[in-house]
């Protein structure tokens, strides 16, 4: 399945879907850097 065959519909779904990836992805790191900070 090629980029261009995407729909808009699915373009928001892949959106959703890496703002929610890179949203757990900086939660991860805020909680590792303030673990980091406690030392």
């Amino acid at each position: 399945m090629s980029l261009m065959q995407i729909t808009d519909k699915g373009e928001v779904n892949i959106k959703i879907l890496v703002s929610e990836v890179t949203g757990i992805e900086l939660v991860k790191y805020e909680m590792m850097s303030a673990r980091e900070s406690k030392r």
